[in-house]
């Protein structure tokens, strides 16, 4: 939005803004999938709210054991690209990644370690594993 059409950008942010009252009063309702989502939207969109990104941390820890293994590169690259890392969240990522590592396509496993050397989180097991996964998934176009 803000690249492509300021004034979009600009009348978007109040809604964001204000969302993370209603997200952070009741968290425990949502999902993995639904606070990523969130934390995924802030991220890109460039509205990097320390609060949303604190106040779901508990809550995405807890809950990840559900995530899909893509969705474990997405939460670590918004966590990345907000520049707000979190050791406890890095570390649950890392061990959801391990656990399910030959699933990850070859793009996946790399924008997982770039998320993961963005935030400043330097996991050698998960980077050894990384460069030991099989590379038989084709990138996608």
């Amino acid at each position: 939005l803000g690249s492509n059409c300021p004034r979009a950008h600009q009348l978007a942010v109040p809604v964001f803004e204000q969302s993370v009252d209603f997200i952070l009063e009741d968290v425990e309702k949502y999902s993995f999938r639904c606070l990523n989502t969130c934390a995924c939207a802030y991220a890109n969109f460039g509205h990097r709210d320390r609060r949303l990104f604190d106040g779901i941390v508990q809550r995405l820890v807890s809950t990840a054991s559900a995530a899909q293994s893509f969705e474990v590169v997405h939460c670590a690259n918004a966590y990345a690209t907000a520049g707000v890392p979190n050791g406890r969240l890095f570390a649950e990522l890392s061990r959801r990644a391990l656990r399910h590592i030959e699933f990850l396509k070859a793009e996946e496993l790399s924008k997982l370690t770039l998320a993961f050397a963005d935030a400043g989180v330097f996991d050698a097991t998960l980077f050894g594993a990384v460069a030991l996964a099989p590379q038989t998934a084709e990138l996608e176009p």
